[in-house]
């Protein structure tokens, strides 16, 4: 909690320089919170500090530390980017992220989301950007690339033509003994996460991984890419290394080589849009005798998107072959390979009436050795909300999930709510939400929240929730979220109560934001956290 106080005073600091009108060329952020961190499913304790000095608007150097105080370490990433040394040229170089296609067999991890209800699909069906690299500024090197990215860029009024190059070497840690062998048991994400030299994973390796994408962009409706990935594990003086080594029907083996090819074509206009994504991954193993086997797998991803007026209609769909195989893979619905179709539809007749409904059906490819067969996943969820005048918002959503694999689950939940503008500064919001499990466990939360502006730079929200819980029927709730939280809500297991505080100031270019979180239960304290937010240039 120490750096609070710290971050308080150099906002407030860059703050009086606002006021004097110095040019903005730095941008501050600190934060404090309980939170999943980046992509692992469980909640800790950490502080982020972020520092970009803007050498223009679109060219800085970016620097982040993370602090896990459950680890007790530190994490970091940096990166500078050149955007606008030339419109011909762009740059990254450091820790960045990089997405190529729709992200089938390369593209950005997501954040976990534990809610059950969530679909993992893109709000849009088109793709619009001026390079495929992203600067991670997580603080956090795990899943980003670390080298140089490049893009080389001819355009004329009605054609761009664009080369996306990349490669990237990560240093990660491995075991005597696995060094010894030149053999590792664990996954390219296992060993993605060993950033640091510890007495059990000692030795260093690195992981090596290239790509290059070619992309047409015609008349701003036709964009064409192809591209391609390679990666494999290597030591400094002991060459090959074997990633996920084990039993096979032929003997024991290991990979030593993954490459990746890709089609990617998509057109849009005002009311239509549609793209398609072919991949073909080519994994080679190597056994014990030396003998090299290619296996080779495919992937197909399509999206539909029809948007007159009064009506939007999005159908996607996934075929991925069991022998396909990318660690890097990010796109709609899980990572893992699997038949999978999404229909998102949304129907608005009036200003302030709107209709939408979402519904999904996923499958494994394969059963993994956590399953006793490949499941089924549905989900659909129905919301109607309408607003007019002080009565900002009126929702009542409908949502049911249904998983069959040994025996079948289905889930259910009905959530009303509504949002009510008593004046300018003050605003209620009354909610309440039933959850059912094979329509026999129930359980219930009621919410009620105010938020009012007592000054103008500065805003408070106050949340109380009272939830009833049934054994093995968790609720998951979101309640006043902190800016930028990477996992928004958390669970409820037991029958409780919770009050949430948040306040937000605003001045300028200065955002500060603090939150509280209290469960008890009869008295008896379950949860508390304080977190904190802030974000400032100058």
């Amino acid at each position: 909690m120490r750096r609070i106080p710290i971050t308080i005073i150099i906002l407030f600091w860059a703050y009086m320089n606002l006021c004097a009108e110095l040019p903005v060329d730095f941008f501050i952020r600190s934060e404090y919170k309980k939170d999943t961190v980046d992509y692992s499913n469980t909640t800790k304790y950490y502080y982020r500090e972020k520092l970009s000095i803007l050498f223009s608007m679109e060219s800085a150097l970016n620097l982040s530390c993370i602090y896990l105080e459950q680890e007790k370490n530190y994490k970091y990433t940096w990166n500078i980017v050149l955007n606008d040394i030339s419109p011909n040229f762009y740059l990254i170089a450091g820790n960045y992220f990089t997405h190529f296609g729709s992200g089938l067999l390369i593209g950005r991890k997501r954040t976990y989301d534990p809610d059950i209800y969530s679909f993992r699909t893109t709000e849009s069906s088109t793709k619009n950007y001026k390079s495929s690299f992203t600067p991670c500024s997580t603080g956090n090197p795990v899943f980003a690339f670390h080298g140089m990215g490049t893009a080389f860029i001819l355009q004329t009024t009605e054609t761009r033509l664009a080369l996306n190059a990349f490669y990237s070497i990560k240093e990660r840690f491995i075991s005597e003994d696995s060094y010894d062998s030149n053999k590792i048991s664990g996954t390219a994400d296992t060993l993605d996460s060993k950033i640091k030299r510890e007495y059990n994973h000692s030795e260093p390796v690195e992981i090596h991984t290239g790509g290059a994408m070619l992309s047409a962009e015609i008349f701003s409706c036709i964009l064409l890419e192809a591209y391609y990935l390679n990666a494999d594990i290597q030591s400094r003086y002991k060459g090959e290394i074997l990633w996920e080594y084990g039993e096979d029907s032929n003997g024991s083996s290991g990979i030593s080589e993954l490459n990746g090819f890709g089609f990617f074509s998509q057109y849009k206009d005002e009311f239509f849009s549609f793209l398609i994504d072919g991949v073909i991954t080519q994994k080679e193993s190597v056994s014990d005798n030396g003998r090299r086997k290619t296996e080779y797998g495919r992937g197909l991803l399509y999206k539909l998107k029809f948007a007159p007026p009064f009506l939007q209609i999005l159908f996607a769909g996934k075929e991925v072959g069991e022998e396909f195989y990318s660690p890097y893979s990010s796109s709609i619905g899980e990572d893992h390979p699997e038949s999978a179709w999404f229909l998102d539809t949304e129907i608005k007749p009036y200003t302030n009436f709107k209709l939408n409904s979402k519904l999904s059906s996923q499958k494994k490819t394969a059963a993994s050795s956590a399953d006793d067969a490949a499941p089924v996943i549905k989900k659909e969820i129905i919301s109607l909300k309408y607003s007019y005048g002080r009565l900002e918002e009126v929702e009542i959503a409908v949502k049911r999930r249904e998983k069959t694999d040994e025996e079948k689950t289905i889930t259910k939940q009905l959530h009303p709510s509504i949002d009510v503008g008593i004046t300018n500064s003050l605003k209620i919001n009354l909610s309440c939400a039933y959850h059912w499990i094979n329509n026999n466990d129930l359980s219930k939360i009621y919410l009620a929240g105010l938020q009012f502006v007592p000054v103008k730079p500065v805003k408070i929200n106050l949340s109380f929730l009272s939830a009833s819980i049934t054994e093995n029927n968790y609720f998951y709730a979101v309640v006043s979220p902190l800016r930028d939280s990477s996992t928004q809500g958390f669970y409820i297991k037991h029958d409780s109560c919770a009050v949430v505080i948040k306040s937000e100031i605003k001045i300028k270019e200065i955002f500060i934001s603090c939150r509280y979180f209290y469960q008890f239960n009869k008295n008896r304290q379950l949860h508390t956290r304080l977190e904190f937010f802030a974000s400032g240039c100058f």
